[in-house]
């Protein structure tokens, strides 16, 4: 089987110079840098769709994300919404 050029990957294009994402002088990161590792940080957590949450109550649980959670624009079905329990439950087993 042969793979067409239409579906073969193309080879990025060298990196804009014009943009510093470092300063040279001070050698901090500059906003552009600042930008580009939110989105990457954006990217890789919102692929993991393993959301951390805090919890609040005691039989009915509320989940409210952190910070560090991936960017949800709606809930998707498989989503994985982790939390530690902040009280145990005062329901009977049986």
């Amino acid at each position: 089987m042969t793979i067409p050029a239409s579906a073969r990957p193309t080879t990025p294009s060298a990196a804009n110079r014009a943009i510093n994402i470092v300063d040279p002088e001070t050698g901090n990161l500059t906003s552009n840098g600042i930008n580009v590792l939110t989105d990457m940080l954006n990217y890789y957590t919102g692929s993991s769709r393993v959301i951390p949450c805090e919890e609040t109550g005691t039989n009915v649980l509320a989940l409210t994300q952190l910070s560090i959670s991936p960017l949800i624009s709606q809930y998707n079905d498989y989503d994985i919404y982790q939390f530690v329990a902040a009280a145990t439950s005062t329901a009977r087993s049986r």
